[in-house]
């Protein structure tokens, strides 16, 4: 009997350090000042659709909203409050990363842009909680890594 708590034991801890080393990645989140090679991103969200890598990555993730939902121009033209992009390190690489939400509506609805300069991917997530219920919306096909990301960011910034 005690040796089977003690397998138990042994086998819980090993458990937590393996989940604490896979969420290793998304505890090393840094958000910096642009350095000179990222300057041109220092923008608002809105003005990120006037560089051609970035507007033609984030209409192609466009194409993934539901055909039966009206895509709001918050979304589509990224017509956001905000605050300005964050320049990001991680362990995953260089990120720019955008959080603005609809006018009128910022305590229900919120867009989350990722963008990766290096490879000109685009990720989102759509979040309203809003009267309606929630909706939680990602677009560009983000993997889990991906998605853990921007989630990570999400909590990270919610305050601001």
């Amino acid at each position: 009997m005690v040796k089977r708590a003690v397998y138990l034991i042994i086998f819980s801890f090993l458990i937590s350090l393996l989940s604490a080393c896979t969420d290793h990645d998304y505890t090393d989140i840094h958000f910096h000042e642009f350095p000179i090679s990222y300057r041109q991103y220092d923008r608002t969200p809105w003005e990120m659709l006037e560089i051609e890598p970035f507007a033609t990555a984030y209409e192609k993730i466009l194409e993934d909203f539901p055909s039966d939902q009206y895509i709001d121009p918050f979304i589509s033209d990224i017509f956001v409050v905000s605050s300005g992009n964050r320049f990001v390190t991680t362990r995953q690489g260089n990120f720019i990363f955008m959080v603005g939400c609809k006018p009128h509506c910022c305590t229900e609805t919120r867009l989350f842009i990722l963008f990766d300069p290096e490879s000109k991917r685009v990720w989102s997530n759509v979040f309203d909680f809003g009267v309606t219920g929630k909706f939680d919306l990602w677009l560009g096909n983000p993997d889990e890594k991906t998605r853990k990301l921007i989630l990570k960011l999400e909590s990270m910034i919610s305050g601001i």
